[in-house]
């Protein structure tokens, strides 16, 4: 009884806890499944146990997706603001600038 334990547990600690998912979360979400097992991983085979993680990490796939989902639908139509040019354009722009700033403190210019 204790090797299958250790079994569980190890696969727990892989599966949950390395791969970055909350344990507490995790615990919530068993309960929430299978309230009459709960938590005590002697109540849990290790093929259970491994089916009731990958049903865990499966709901947790869709949710992150859903979210990304929302925000990309959320997200303002920008495509026609952008205005694609070439290098030598960018250039004679960036130069006119300067000169419209040189230009504009050399007018500016007080002496007193």
């Amino acid at each position: 009884m204790n090797q299958k334990f250790t079994k569980e547990q190890q696969l727990l600690v892989d599966e949950i806890i390395n791969k970055g998912y909350n344990q507490d979360d995790f615990e919530d979400f068993v309960l929430l499944k299978e309230p009459n097992r709960g938590q005590d991983l002697t109540q849990w085979t290790y093929k259970e146990l491994l089916r009731i993680i990958q049903l865990y990490q499966q709901e947790k796939k869709e949710k992150q997706s859903d979210s990304y989902q929302l925000i990309e639908l959320d997200s303002p139509d920008i495509s026609d603001q952008i205005q694609i040019i070439d290098r030598d354009t960018f250039v004679k722009k960036q130069t006119q600038e300067s000169i419209k700033i040189v230009y504009y403190f050399y007018n500016n210019l007080s002496l007193d």
